[in-house]
């Protein structure tokens, strides 16, 4: 079950992806959804429950790893 911030991180990769044809970062998710840039573990964990639930798949070692299962 996805909370607030969770919905709101998948919408900022969705818009994000639809204007710029490419995924965010780490830091740019982080900014998009209101934290610091710094605050990459929690991002981390955000996208960890949306890998969990099959809305995203993320790449190891890429810097734009995140993929939407249904762009």
């Amino acid at each position: 079950m996805l909370n607030a911030r969770d919905e709101a991180t998948l919408t900022f990769i969705r818009n994000f992806y639809a204007d710029n044809d490419y995924y965010p970062t780490l830091r740019q998710v982080a900014e998009g959804i209101g934290l610091s840039r710094e605050s990459t573990q929690s991002v981390r964990l955000i996208l960890t429950r949306l890998e969990r639930e099959g809305l995203i798949r993320r790449i190891g070692g890429v810097p734009q790893g995140i993929r939407l299962v249904h762009p």
